[in-house]
């Protein structure tokens, strides 16, 4: 019995060595901060309101911050600790768990080895709980130390450094324009004025936004299109620059005011781009544009069927070339815009400009 309390002493004293370590780990998430220069800006309130469970040993401090001189420019870092004091809090937490979890076994051991009264099982089992509970409060301390051994970086418990990025204007791209972009050739806007044309045979959203000038065209279309069966569905016309800069930040990878084209997200149709952040340099900004379509007429709630059976139309019927499906209403209405002064871009199947046209490649 001497033998085996010298070996759960010694066992108890490593444990003792072994977390002597830990009351350095707990000033060094703090070491970062108190150099010289750093100035607290924030408590750590904002912090705390994170932590939906309280950790006794979980203590937030300030965020700090410096400022240096580099040249013309004032760089301002930030010092976060709060990553770092919250993972040692919880290391240092769930040291006290285990401590706590391995004294319980100790006594549990203890009781058995005390009360064996000669069976040699129950000392055995008393002898088993408690080595297990102080070789466990072992490895749990130990831990520390062998992370420290491979690389003290690994419990160094930094803080994090967040350094400014000051913003910096470029100049609008004037590279060469791709050959997928509506190219300009001097537009100049109209009134922007809209009005509604009449028709029975007029549907779509776009039907608002018909510049006043090409209302009379629109007319003469539709009455095209009415005399052989067919609506005219108008989808877009006159856009504002703020709508034509949400389309372009729906459609495109290139932001608005590039002049190297649109590069279209996956799945989107592309878009012109303001070069320049200019209205006259797309065609629904200068009011010379409609996105129309031809449908069959339909006594429905539409007014009209859908020429491709539940596909998406841009999908479906994607430039006039290669339009999948040959719906008449969809061809009726390319020609009678197009008889009604009108000229189809040829890369969007649904997409006119007044004549002349603004846009390369409109015919």
């Amino acid at each position: 019995m001497i033998n085996f309390m010298r070996k759960v002493h010694l066992k108890i004293f490593l444990v003792c060595v072994l977390a002597a370590p830990l009351l350095l780990a707990a000033s060094v998430a703090w070491a970062q901060g108190t150099q010289s220069g750093w100035k607290p800006t924030e408590g750590a309130a904002p912090a705390k309101q994170l932590i939906t469970i309280d950790i006794p040993t979980v203590k937030f401090t300030d965020i700090l911050m410096k400022e240096e001189s580099q040249g013309d420019k004032t760089v301002k870092t930030l010092y976060v600790p709060w990553l770092a004091q919250y993972l040692s809090g919880v290391y240092k937490y769930a040291v006290q768990i285990a401590g706590l979890i391995a004294a319980v076994m100790m006594i549990i051991g203890g009781v058995l080895y005390l009360t064996a009264g000669g069976d040699a099982g129950k000392v055995s089992r008393g002898k088993e709980k408690i080595n297990d509970a102080v070789l466990g409060l072992m490895l749990v301390l130990g831990t520390y130390m062998v992370l420290n051994v491979i690389n003290p970086d690994l419990v160094s418990m930094q803080g994090t450094l967040v350094v400014s990025v000051s913003k910096k204007q470029y100049p609008p791209n004037t590279a060469a324009i791709t050959p997928e972009v509506e190219q300009i050739t001097g537009a100049t806007a109209l009134s922007g004025d809209v009005k509604v044309p009449s028709g029975d045979n007029i549907f779509g959203q776009g039907k608002n936004k018909v510049p006043k000038e090409l209302e009379a065209k629109v007319q003469a279309a539709a009455q095209i299109l009415k005399a052989q069966g067919c609506a005219m569905v108008i989808t877009d016309g006159y856009r504002s620059v703020d709508q034509q800069v949400s389309i372009i930040r729906g459609h495109c990878n290139n932001p608005p005011g590039a002049c190297n084209g649109c590069n279209a997200k996956p799945g989107q149709t592309i878009a012109c781009t303001l070069c320049g952040m200019k209205a006259a340099s797309c065609p629904h900004t200068t009011g010379k544009a409609l996105d129309v379509w031809g449908a069959k007429l339909a006594k429905n709630k539409d007014g009209f069927e859908d020429p491709f059976k539940g596909e998406k139309w841009h999908i479906a019927c994607p430039t006039e070339a290669k339009c999948k499906v040959q719906d008449p209403c969809t061809s009726a209405a390319w020609k009678a815009m197009r008889d009604s002064g009108f000229c189809l871009w040829s890369g969007e199947a649904w997409h006119f400009e007044v004549q002349p046209g603004v846009s390369s490649g409109c015919s």
